[in-house]
């Protein structure tokens, strides 16, 4: 099941920002975030953000990363993963040092507000995943089951904290016995298609265990005119956005593969969510 979804414009304030915003971008690569900039020059190269809301119970880790040439850097990437009880996490790179390869990233529980918000973005997509996925699911087995959704969401924002595009993993299933088993599952996509974004494709596959469900989505998106003006193409990979519900009812989300952004000519960060 696949679904799309483009973003409304921003203000012109907004706009104004973000094409003033220094050089610099980053990439996550098989499931690691890597950050690249200028060459070293001697002195470091950080580029900080703000974000629009804050984490609770948050925690800040700085990663020291590996150098793979002048001013590029490969960071590890955590797995997010939620027990039962616990209904979202989201991971966001705050800044990145270029020429120190240190790179400092947020990782805390966002606002109802906004799980809220995802949560109705994805309604109607769960509704006829349901009906493709399992139709032989009955009102009798969901009452002896525990019914659970995992969802699992990375996306690319610019400085000012616009969403350049996302793909995201949605798992619904029950548990509650010995094995997991999966409801619906579907993939969902975004980009805003007021700035030049297209998407050249984006699918999704399953896989199934008897300890846990899983989808895994896969995406490319492309931009001619984000950074024309200095003469690059944009583009964002998306291979394997995994979301995971296992037979104790835990939930978890992971880059199997990578994602990554190239050609960017101001400084892009990348965010994840897991969300039930």
């Amino acid at each position: 099941m696949l679904s799309s979804v483009h973003n409304r414009r921003p203000s012109l304030r907004a706009t104004l920002v973000a094409l003033a915003a220094a050089a610099a971008f980053g990439l996550v690569v098989h499931g690691q975030a890597r950050a690249e900039g200028e060459a070293e020059t001697g002195a470091p190269q950080w580029v900080a953000t703000t974000q629009d809301y804050a984490l609770d119970q948050s925690r800040t880790v700085t990663l020291r990363g590996t150098k793979t040439g002048p001013g590029s850097c490969i960071f590890s990437y955590p797995e997010l993963e939620l027990p039962v009880g616990e209904d979202a996490l989201e991971s966001r790179q705050l800044s990145a040092d270029f020429s120190t390869c240190d790179a400092t990233f947020e990782i805390g529980k966002p606002p109802q507000s906004v799980v809220s918000g995802l949560r109705a973005e994805s309604m109607i997509a769960a509704k006829k995943a349901a009906l493709n996925e399992n139709p032989s699911t009955n009102v009798r087995r969901l009452a002896s089951h525990q019914v659970r959704a995992a969802k699992y969401k990375v996306w690319w924002r610019d400085l000012p904290g616009l969403e350049l595009n996302s793909t995201s993993s949605h798992v619904t299933f029950l548990w509650g016995h010995s094995c997991a088993t999966a409801v619906a599952r579907y993939s969902l996509f975004s980009w805003a298609s007021w700035s030049g974004w297209i998407k050249n494709y984006g699918y999704g596959s399953n896989q199934t265990a008897c300890n846990e469900v899983s989808r895994t989505s896969y995406a490319k998106f492309t931009n001619s005119t984000f950074c024309a003006w200095a003469g690059l193409t944009s583009r964002t990979y998306y291979q394997g956005i995994r979301a995971t519900g296992k037979s104790n009812g835990a939930i978890a989300g992971a880059i199997t593969g990578y994602s990554q952004f190239t050609g960017a000519c101001a400084p892009v960060f990348a965010h994840t969510m897991l969300w039930s």
